[in-house]
């Protein structure tokens, strides 16, 4: 999905905004056929009934590894928007007694 906007912007998809429209071919990584995956469990009948993609706008799209700063500045707010939406679908998230480490892998070089 191609949205306009700031980079660093979240954009909210439910399942009838994904699936609105015909599939496109993938152009490269950041293209993950979510689509298709949909579209293809639905018709086998096991589809999910609710989803939520939480998606940012990025500055530019290129190969390499790393968030550029307005990504990296809009993760708390896109971990927010999962949290409200495990919250509404009644499975409410619960804090760490231990937090694990912190490992992003998109920080590997």
């Amino acid at each position: 999905m191609t949205s306009a906007g700031t980079p660093g912007e979240l954009r909210l998809y439910r399942r009838d905004e994904i699936v609105r429209t015909p599939p496109q071919p993938r152009l490269s990584p950041h293209d993950p056929g979510l689509k298709e995956a949909l579209l293809t469990t639905e018709f086998a009948g096991t589809g999910p009934r609710e989803v939520l993609l939480v998606g940012v706008i990025p500055g530019e799209v290129r190969t390499s590894v790393g968030l550029s700063p307005a990504v990296r500045s809009a993760v708390p707010a896109a971990v927010a928007e999962v949290v409200r939406e495990l919250d509404r679908l009644g499975v409410p998230a619960r804090v760490r007694a231990v937090p694990l480490p912190l490992d992003p892998w998109w920080e590997r070089a």
